[in-house]
């Protein structure tokens, strides 16, 4: 439980999720409507300081990916090493981007998000880690990338279940591209 509550930093640290379920109160009262009429609540319909949080709940994420799940995918974590270019879909405040970079010192990792709050603190994550000379962030869709990169591996954490349904299969099909 040290690890999961009381560690901040630690790669299992969970600390700060609960405090993201009591920003969601409002959208918790929400939802029964909401799977009533169909309709949804979409990240970007939230402001920036619950944007923040949702970061700072979720930075230790991909290093669980990387310290105890890549090691179980030895193909995937030979490609990682392999790879020139690493793209991350949806990559929200960094916290990937910045993982990637300082666990696989050689591929220039390029995170694209399309909501602005996100990619200002993703950017500045960048700096502060000193990585600017091989991470790059952009404000785009993933589904309308540009079509001349090329990447060796892409990722997509915690991103998917946030496109639309009707945009699912375009951005897949665009990052397949890539």
């Amino acid at each position: 439980m040290d690890q999961l509550l009381g560690s901040p930093g630690a790669t299992f640290d969970l600390g700060r999720a609960a405090r993201v379920h009591m920003l969601l109160g409002d959208d918790y009262r929400q939802y029964a409507d909401a799977f009533r009429n169909g309709s949804t609540l979409s990240y970007q319909s939230h402001d920036g300081t619950f944007m923040e949080e949702v970061a700072q709940a979720l930075r230790s994420l991909p290093s669980m990916f990387v310290e105890a799940v890549l090691p179980q995918l030895p193909d995937l974590q030979t490609k990682l090493g392999d790879a020139r270019r690493i793209l991350d879909v949806g990559c929200g405040a960094g916290w990937a981007v910045v993982k990637l970079a300082e666990s696989y010192p050689d591929p220039t990792v390029v995170g694209i998000d399309i909501e602005p709050v996100s990619v200002q603190l993703a950017d500045k994550l960048v700096h502060e880690r000193g990585l600017s000379d091989r991470c790059k962030i952009i404000l785009g869709d993933g589904s309308t990338f540009a079509s001349g990169e090329r990447f060796d591996v892409a990722t997509l954490f915690l991103v998917y279940h946030e496109i639309a349904p009707e945009l699912k299969r375009t951005v897949l099909e665009s990052v397949f591209k890539l």
